[in-house]
């Protein structure tokens, strides 16, 4: 919901950046596919395209700029894409980029430093204690502290405590047990790529989100990085259409610099903005845990109260 609503503010009619928002569905699932023919009907501006449906791309203008969005981006600053857009255009032989994303590969250390990061621990299901209803509040300081043994940890392969769980803050405020503090610092935590470690930035994020500091996660550029880019928030020109066509289909979670380069024939950099945040969910390898959280259920609330005002 959240992500729709923003793409329709930033439409070129709501005095935004986008004139066209092209959907490329990834699924056969029939009732998700009626009711994305349902929503594209209602917005002119909205069309659907398939994956070899590129011919009406081919005739573009080399200097058309596409912003390539994961479907599974489930937050974005009303200014991230004009950000983007200003540092592709500011740089305009770069080759590709990239928003400041909350879990990519590439600022995954970077958005794991302490007071980035911060203390939170699952919630430890017990036979006595009631089922806690999915919550309607995305709101962090509504959370009781965390409440569990003294040497709990949480090791490689934890499995979800119990279905639409949460993760409470814990006043362990260095956080050297918590998931990302294990995984950074220490030798028997989980990899950064872990569900666990997904779900930790998420309610990071949401408090940070909630108190107004989302500049602890920003940075001015990174040109080049040396880690993999994630492909979930982008900004290139049209140019070949298989360019943009390469790019969409890539398969994995990670674009490295290199594969870039071969995909695209060009030996031109990447650059992450670090001035307009987007959160990616998870990476479909770590989904699996990170949906028994009640993670999707916090967004939703925060964008049925803060973002979809009008639904229409």
């Amino acid at each position: 919901m959240s992500n729709l609503t923003l793409k329709k503010r930033n439409l070129l009619d709501n005095h935004g950046f986008l004139d066209q928002v092209i959907f490329i569905p990834q699924t056969n699932n029939t009732q998700s596919l009626d009711w994305l023919t349902s929503t594209v009907k209602r917005t002119p501006l909205y069309q659907i395209s398939g994956f070899g449906d590129y011919i009406q791309w081919g005739g573009m203008d080399e200097n058309v700029i596409f912003i390539k969005i994961d479907g599974d981006t489930i937050f974005l600053e009303d200014h991230t894409i004009s950000t983007i857009v200003k540092t592709k255009l500011d740089h305009p032989d770069s080759l590709i980029v990239s928003a400041n994303v909350i879990n990519q590969a590439a600022l995954q250390a970077l958005h794991s430093h302490p007071g980035v990061a911060l203390p939170y621990l699952p919630e430890l299901s017990s036979s006595d204690q009631p089922q806690i209803p999915v919550t309607q509040d995305w709101r962090a300081t509504d959370l009781p502290a965390w409440e569990g043994p003294a040497d709990f940890k949480v090791s490689k392969g934890y499995p979800p405590p119990s279905e639409s769980h949460r993760w409470l803050p814990s006043a362990d405020e260095n956080g050297d047990r918590t998931l990302i503090g294990m995984s950074m610092y220490g030798d028997n935590g989980p990899e950064l790529d872990d569900w666990t470690i997904h779900a930790q930035q998420h309610y990071s994020f949401l408090q940070h989100l909630e108190d107004g500091d989302l500049y602890r996660y920003k940075f001015p550029m990174w040109v080049d990085p040396t880690d993999s880019l994630s492909p979930n928030f982008l900004c290139l020109r049209a140019g070949d259409p298989s360019i943009v066509k390469s790019i969409i289909q890539q398969d994995t979670d990670k674009l490295s610099l290199e594969v870039a380069q071969e995909v695209l024939g060009s030996d031109r950099g990447t650059i992450i903005d670090g001035k307009g945040l987007a959160a990616h969910y998870s990476i479909e390898a770590s989904s699996w845990g990170l949906d028994s959280t009640d993670i999707l259920h916090r967004y939703r609330a925060y964008a049925k109260e803060m973002i979809c005002l009008d639904t229409s």
